[in-house]
Parts: C-alpha cells; sequence; structure tokens
C-alpha cells in the first residue's frame, strides 16, 4: 500500500511539473524560406539544446518569466543567429521562428504518392520528381515513392518490383507501350531513359494488381502522359553531364500544339571513377516531339515520334582492387588490352486518333512502330596477378606486395547484332456513367527480330586452361570455357483485348470495385492466355483522408 501511494505522489508531482514547464515551438528556414532539417538549437544559460526534425520544426523547454538568450546554427555554415526572447509565462507553450540569411539548397521535398478515385494506381507530381538530381533517369525516383529496387546500377534507367526482372515492366506514354533497347546488359551502356522529364504532365505507376487495360507483363505498370501546351514555354538546362532544352506552343486558334525535347548526356566524368581505368567515351542524345492538331471539339490526331541514339565505346587499361581483412589482404592487379563498343539507334512513331462522341463516350485509335539497331562488338584481354600483402604495421613495406600467389590470362570476345521492327495497332473505348466506367480494347502486333549472336570465353590461370569443355587431353587445341553462337529470326504477331469495369459501390467511403478480364494470343507459341483480374478499394475515414 505504502508502495502503491510513493507511486501515485511521484505522478502526482511529475504531472504538476509537466503542467508548469514552458516550451517554445517553431520553425528554422532558410532565405528562400525552405525548411533547414539540420539545424541545432541551444541556450546557453540553462544548457539545453535540440536538433530540429526533418520538416525544421522544433519544440524545447525554455526558462519561464525571464528574458533569456537562443542559439540556432547549422554544422558546417559560420552563420550563428542569437536571439533574445521572452518572457514566457510558466505552464505556457509559444511559437517563435528562425530565418537564416543564407540558402541551404531545395531544403526538404517530400515525394508523395496519390491514388485516383476511378483506379488503384499512384500518382506522382512530375514537378516534385524533377527537384532530384539523378543519373539513372526518371525511372530511379520511382524509388522514393514505392518499394523499387535498381536493376543495373545508379546509372541505369532499369528498375526491379517485387524481385522480378527490369524488363518485366511496362511503361507507356500517350497510351504508345514503349520498349528498351534489347542488347543493354549495364547500366554505364545504357544512356539516357526513354521519359524526356521536361514533357512530362501526368505519372500513374501500379505495383502490382493493375487493371485488364494494361499489358501482360507481370511486375508493374508505368503510365506517363506528356503535356498539352497552352500558351509558350521553353526550358534549357546544361551540366558537365549534358544539356537539354524543351520548347512548348499552340497556334492563335488553339488547334495546333507542338512540344519539343532535345537532349544530349555523356557519362565520361562519372566513369573515369570506376576500379576499372580506361579511355571512356559515351555519348547519348535524344530528340522527342508530340504534335497534336484539334480538326474539331470532339476530333483530334496526335504525333508523337522519339530518335535516340547512344554510342558507349571504352578502352579499358588496368584495375587494381584490395579485399581481404586486417589479418590477411590481398591484391589483384589487371592490365587489359582492346577495346568495347555498344551501340543503339532505336526510332519509335505513334499516332492517335481521338475522337469524343459526347462527354459519357471516347474512341481512339492508336497505331506505332518501333526499330532498333543495335550492335555489342567488343575484344578484351587481360593479365592478372593476385598478391598477398604486407599487413603488419612496423613493416616499412606495410601494404606492399609480399607474396605472387597466382597470375592468369583471359580474353572475351563477342560481335552481336541486332535488328528489331515492332508494328502495332489498337482500338480503345470508355463510356462512362454516375457510378461506373467501361473501358474496353483490342490490339494487334506484328515483331519482326533478327539476332545475331556470336561470344566466347577463355580463360587461362597459371599456366593451367579452367575448361568446362571439350578433350582436356587433346593436344594443339584451344578449349574454349564458353562459346555461344546464334542466327535467330523471329516472325510472330500477337492479338490482344480486353474489357474492364470500375464501378463505385458506396461513396461514403470510397468503395470501388475494378473488374475485368483480358485475353491475349501469340501465334509462336500459338497459346492464348486468359486472364481475370478484380480489385477492390475504399478510404475507411475519407474525410480525415482528404482533409
Amino acid at each position: 500500500m505504502r508502495t502503491l501511494l510513493i507511486f501515485f505522489l511521484g505522478i502526482s508531482s511529475y504531472l504538476g511539473l509537466a503542467q508548469n514547464s514552458t516550451y517554445l515551438t517553431g520553425k528554422v528556414l532558410d532565405a528562400e524560406n525552405f525548411a533547414v532539417g539540420s539545424a541545432f538549437l541551444k541556450i546557453p544559460s540553462t544548457g539545453i539544446s535540440k536538433y530540429v526534425n526533418s520538416e525544421g520544426q522544433f519544440t524545447i523547454k525554455v526558462p519561464a518569466d525571464k528574458v533569456f538568450v537562443i542559439q540556432v546554427s547549422v554544422f558546417g555554415n559560420s552563420e550563428v543567429i542569437k536571439k533574445s526572447v521572452g518572457p514566457f509565462k510558466a505552464g505556457s507553450t509559444n511559437s517563435q521562428n528562425f530565418k537564416f540569411r543564407k540558402s541551404f539548397g531545395l531544403g526538404t521535398v517530400d515525394v508523395i504518392g496519390r491514388q485516383r478515385e476511378d483506379e488503384p494506381l499512384i500518382l506522382i507530381d512530375p514537378k516534385k520528381v524533377k527537384r532530384f538530381a539523378n543519373t539513372g533517369g526518371f525511372e530511379q525516383t520511382l524509388k522514393l515513392i514505392a518499394n523499387i529496387g535498381t536493376a543495373g546500377g545508379e546509372l541505369s534507367s532499369g528498375y526491379s518490383v517485387r524481385g522480378g526482372n527490369f524488363d518485366e515492366n511496362l511503361v507507356y506514354v500517350n497510351n504508345i507501350e514503349i520498349y528498351r533497347p534489347f542488347l543493354v546488359s549495364t547500366g554505364q551502356q545504357e544512356g539516357l531513359s526513354v521519359i524526356n522529364a521536361d514533357l512530362v504532365e501526368r505519372v500513374a505507376f501500379s505495383a502490382g494488381g493493375f487493371q485488364a487495360k494494361y499489358g501482360d507483363k507481370l511486375s508493374s505498370v508505368l503510365d506517363i502522359k506528356y503535356r498539352e501546351p497552352d500558351s509558350f514555354a521553353s526550358t534549357i538546362q546544361a551540366s558537365f553531364l549534358g544539356a537539354s532544352v524543351h520548347f512548348e506552343d499552340v497556334s492563335k486558334n488553339k488547334k495546333f500544339s507542338y512540344l519539343f525535347g532535345a537532349r544530349y548526356r555523356s557519362n565520361q566524368y562519372l566513369l573515369g571513377s570506376l576500379d576499372v581505368q580506361g579511355d571512356y567515351k559515351p555519348r547519348f542524345f535524344d530528340v522527342q516531339t508530340l504534335l497534336k492538331y484539334d480538326f474539331t471539339k470532339k476530333l483530334s490526331l496526335s504525333y508523337l515520334t522519339t530518335l535516340s541514339q547512344n554510342r558507349y565505346l571504352v578502352s579499358p587499361q588496368s584495375r587494381q582492387t584490395s579485399f581481404g581483412g586486417f589479418n590477411e589482404a590481398f591484391s589483384l592487379n589487371v592490365a587489359f588490352g582492346g577495346t568495347e563498343l555498344m551501340e543503339y539507334t532505336t526510332w519509335m512513331n505513334g499516332v492517335s486518333l481521338d475522337y469524343k462522341y459526347s462527354k459519357r463516350l471516347s474512341l481512339g485509335l492508336n497505331t506505332s512502330s518501333y526499330t532498333t539497331s543495335e550492335r555489342e562488338h567488343f575484344t578484351v584481354e587481360g593479365a592478372y596477378r593476385l598478391s598477398e600483402l604486407e599487413t603488419n604495421l612496423g613493416s616499412d613495406n606495410f601494404a606492399e606486395e609480399k607474396a605472387l600467389l597466382g597470375i592468369g590470362y583471359f580474353i572475351d570476345h563477342a560481335r552481336n547484332d541486332l535488328q528489331a521492327q515492332v508494328y502495332t495497332a489498337s482500338h480503345r473505348g470508355k463510356l462512362l456513367s454516375q457510378h461506373s466506367k467501361v473501358e474496353w480494347g483490342v490490339g494487334y502486333t506484328n515483331e519482326l527480330i533478327r539476332d545475331r549472336l556470336k561470344e566466347w570465353r577463355y580463360n587461362d590461370s597459371s599456366e593451367y586452361n579452367v575448361s568446362t569443355r571439350g578433350d582436356a587431353n587433346a593436344s594443339n587445341t584451344i578449349e574454349l570455357d564458353e562459346f555461344l553462337k546464334a542466327d535467330i529470326e523471329l516472325a510472330s504477331f500477337r492479338v490482344n483485348g480486353f474489357i474492364q469495369n470500375s464501378q463505385l459501390i458506396k461513396e461514403r467511403n470510397s468503395l470501388r470495385a475494378t473488374y475485368g478480364i483480358r485475353a491475349n494470343y501469340w501465334s509462336y507459341n500459338k497459346e492464348n492466355v486468359i486472364s481475370p483480374r478484380f480489385n477492390i478499394s475504399f478510404k475507411p475515414n475519407k474525410y480525415h483522408n482528404d482533409t
């Protein structure tokens, strides 16, 4: 009983002190009114200090009934704010903001996805996404709002969703499916993303469970819509990595509009910091144009074209890598000879005819073509040496080679060429009612692909050929560790169709069901795949979410 009494007395004393505590809340800003998320506050007279949160906001305990000095500083910045504040009444909560005279950059930017009312897709604001500088292109910013991994490194526009491969993601621009180059193997060879962020108006993303109107790949859907200009605008950007420019305008009668963007980039400065030292000469550029003409208020025709040429040339010279622990360290030195050339040119054209019969019914006809010519040619040889390093701190030869463990030689060779042409024609329709949206579509795709492969690899370690092929006892022969040769020609067609409905069941909590069915036939395997799809969504507290 005595223990319980002491406990309640302690709680009462604590609550009494808490009620008499005086607090100061506020926000720390820079000269451009951006939040400073790394600011540090201190009251010298009491020794109380605190860091602000990522939004620049703070709540700090302060002395009551007297004037005191509070200091605000940022690590690495010489400017310190010293301000006398108070007196504040005991037990009160007061507000005070602090502002620096200099700018600390862009401040904190939150990239938040919001869901559309009529379909389960995450919408991303492209203006906010553009404020994040990255080397991998527009797609890399998806990692900020979804559980997405990088495929091919930071320089790549490829991404992995739920463990899937990068080529299992669907990408659409103005309802036209976009293809990535086929032969690209690493991000440093890839160059520019096919999506030009300067032209984007709307970005929608789904990481699975997407609707029947989207294609038959499994991982995700990225649906991009380019802008429809309403006035003249332009941007010009330049950096050590490249430059970009874009123009847009609309005619006086508002019937014709155009959107133009051009980009050039070279990753030479970035690639020069890799472990493999050599002569890097990457060059990537593309041009994109969207033209639209409105014949009437109901009928319009648009034309989208993209032309890109990417060339990656490197002559590796040497590589030095150290690895191991403190007691056992090793060094691998490689001397290279040869050249690697990766070059691909892609050209995409799309024509869309849209007809709005009424406010409820709209019809569309799309045709597109995709042409790519790619080559991957390299012959690279290397001689390597594996050594043990001196780990004795008292030795004059510390961190230098003390013993040779092995030597070896290898040569990689490839002459790969690919040409592909993909033609597509499709029809889509949409019918709206008060509580539902019915969509349907049919499409036809014709593919012509010619792929010539010739690759081989030879590896020799300490005068011993580590081979998995051929007769190891044969003399006067060279056994290749890997050999691949193929001449593939693929001519096939695909037919697909879908129908789906998005039904609002209960408006109070936005209970909505989206259901449909999709069918796909491919002449190559002569299989018809039918996939029903169903999605249900609701807002448990719609009023709170909307406000």
